[in-house]
């Protein structure tokens, strides 16, 4: 059982406090979000989102810290509030949570009128896991294989059998290859 989690940290040049107050300003309005804790001591701010239809939504915390004289590090971590083990749920969650981490980016952005930040937003949602998408694509085949060998066991005729046994099989195999040699081969070439 996995939590989807994705954290993104990018390095800006701000003040630590004109950062904070921006970031602060950018999330008091932002849609589908609460903000939970504020913490201008530990310069953290802690966000909840609330439930729609795949999931039950996922908690965000960005957290500021000083990186050099003149740089400061965004670290935005948004992750699922529950633990799930159903895969199409689990990649939901993930694509969710991306897609929440460049929302924040995108208000901050718009706060310090600042393209570069606007730029990392966009990117940030464009970037794919290989593995991960790769994986989860294997894994579903992977059970949609077995379901309908399964499925066909219980099949009338012996040409449906044949045709629907035929078909669970690749993709069983499809799923495997996905997850144990495409998967692995695109990861490490990205």
């Amino acid at each position: 059982m996995k939590r989807a989690e994705h954290e993104v940290k990018i390095l800006v040049r701000y003040s630590k406090d004109e950062l904070y107050e921006a970031v602060i300003r950018a999330t008091e309005h932002l849609q589908g979000f609460s903000v939970g804790n504020t913490d201008a001591f530990y310069y953290t701010v802690s966000l909840k989102s609330g439930s729609i239809v795949f999931t039950r939504g996922q908690n965000v915390e960005i957290r500021l810290m000083d990186a050099s004289d003149d740089m400061v590090e965004i670290t935005i971590n948004s992750k699922a509030k529950y633990r799930t083990l159903k895969m199409g749920v689990q990649l939901y969650n993930e694509a969710k949570n991306k897609e929440n981490i460049s929302l924040i980016l995108n208000a901050i952005a718009d706060e310090l009128n600042d393209d570069q930040i606007r730029a990392l937003a966009t990117e940030v949602v464009e970037s794919k896991n290989a593995r991960t998408n790769l994986y989860g694509l294997g894994t579903l085949l992977f059970f949609a294989g077995v379901f309908t060998s399964m499925c066909s066991l219980a099949g009338s005729s012996l040409a449906m059998l044949i045709i629907i046994l035929t078909l669970g099989v690749l993709m069983l195999f499809t799923g495997i290859i996905l997850m144990f040699v495409i998967a692995p081969r695109k990861a490490a070439s990205s």
